[in-house]
């Protein structure tokens, strides 16, 4: 048998050129007359709706109940990656002048602290769905006050003071909300159309609406909660804002020639969009492993067979192993593994063959599971430990890659351990 003895590694060398992160903050600031009990159910059961969609994509961050050290923490973290999709649900205060976020003990995260961390090229898709978090912006003008500080949210979350109203140009989009008077809103409890709650958690803002609560209903069938849902799931299918803005708006009216910016939707001149509103959720081809085994595999083939498929998930080496063996003419196996988003770039193996064994590994990609690209075969040496077998690079998605070692020829026998296949940018 293989005495096993893991090399020391760097995964510097192997680092991702293109990481993506989303943060899904929800303070759950309660304000007595304003956040029922319902309202918060609501909050919570979205916040976790979006987890799970925007989960499929990239690590993401749901905050319950955060603190401004969250948002804070989370901010710096954020720094750390190449592109930032950010959701917040809360309310909003003012202070000295400034617009800040509220956070779960009432305290104030101001767009000047938020602004500290942002940047034009990181934060790419942005929607704060918190009061009149839209105002105070001015495309192409001066977003900073005597001080030099950041004053209103969307400068604070993009760094850009050129983001166009419903734009079409540049790589970022930023959605909030603007101030509201004498709104009317659909009472999903008394099903009647009546002017929306007086009430604000500044008094200062007394009068006035700057965004909707999630149990508020836009008409009899759909309420605000529908909105936020309905917009990322269609945003992580891959739609633009403008497409996911445009399809949440048939749905909710069940008019197929209704649009985003049609008379009639309320949402138009409300829900503001700051930026270019063809920007769809960043792609990732970050750093992608194998995160489990593909339904069906593995497949013994001939007299061969693998043991442990499970061992070649993971993001590291951790001596978790598969195992292919196969000393006859025709015998081997083969695992196909699902990786953990979408990838392109170089394929890798870390694999180590048993002394006296060169075996031959092959390797296939595909990013429906059906149709498959010969990434061709590589020798393992036998007897010389562990090693990152280079695959080559393939430049199209792929969401699945297939180890495979067979001994075809009968003087190729195969007896190797694998720990991970992963791809590279």
């Amino acid at each position: 048998m293989l005495a096993l003895s893991f090399v020391s590694l760097s995964f510097g060398n192997f680092a991702s050129a293109y990481y993506v992160v989303a943060d899904n903050f929800l303070p759950n600031n309660k304000v007595d007359g304003l956040d029922t009990d319902k309202e918060v159910q609501l909050s919570e059961g979205i916040a976790a709706y979006i987890h799970s969609e925007l989960s499929k994509l990239y690590p993401t961050r749901t905050r319950y109940n955060c603190t401004k050290n969250t948002y804070t923490d989370d901010l710096i973290e954020a720094q750390g990656y190449d592109k930032v999709v950010t959701f917040s649900k809360g309310h909003r205060s003012r202070v000295d002048g400034h617009y800040a976020l509220v956070d779960k003990v009432g305290a104030n995260l101001t767009d000047h602290e938020i602004f500290l961390y942002t940047s034009t090229s990181r934060n790419v898709v942005t929607f704060i769905w918190h009061c009149a978090t839209a105002d105070g912006y001015m495309p192409n003008g001066i977003n900073i006050n005597g001080t030099g500080h950041a004053i209103n949210m969307p400068y604070a979350w993009t760094s850009a003071n050129n983001l166009a109203n419903y734009g079409t140009s540049g790589s970022q989009v930023y959605l909030g909300w603007t101030t509201k008077y004498n709104l009317t809103i659909y009472n999903m409890t008394s099903h009647q159309y009546e002017p929306a709650p007086n009430v604000h958690p500044n008094p200062q803002f007394a009068g006035i609406i700057g965004s909707p609560q999630y149990e508020w209903g836009i008409n009899p069938n759909y309420d605000y909660a529908q909105v936020a849902k309905l917009f990322w799931m269609f945003m992580a299918q891959g739609y633009t804002v403008k497409d996911a803005l445009d399809a949440t708006t048939i749905i909710i009216y069940n008019n197929a020639l209704m649009s985003f910016t049609s008379n009639g939707n309320v949402l138009k001149d409300w829900l503001i969009v700051y930026g270019n509103r063809n920007v769809k959720l960043p792609a990732d081809y970050g750093h992608r492993y194998v995160s489990k085994v593909a339904p069906g595999s593995p497949t013994h083939i001939g007299s061969g067979y693998v043991s442990n498929a499970n061992g070649i998930t993971g993001r590291y080496p951790d001596g978790n192993l598969a195992f292919i063996y196969g000393i006859n003419s025709g015998a081997g196996g083969h695992i196909v593994g699902e990786l953990n988003g979408v990838a392109r770039g170089t394929v890798w193996v870390y694999a180590a063959s048993v002394h006296g064994y060169n075996t031959r590994i092959q390797v296939f990609v595909s990013n429906d599971g059906v149709n498959w690209v010969s990434m061709g075969s590589r020798t393992v040496q036998g007897g010389v430990g562990w090693r990152w077998v280079d695959f080559g690079v393939y430049n199209n998605d792929f969401k699945y890659i297939g180890v495979a070692a067979i001994n075809q020829y009968g003087n190729e026998p195969v007896n190797v351990y694998i720990d991970l296949a992963d791809v590279t940018r």
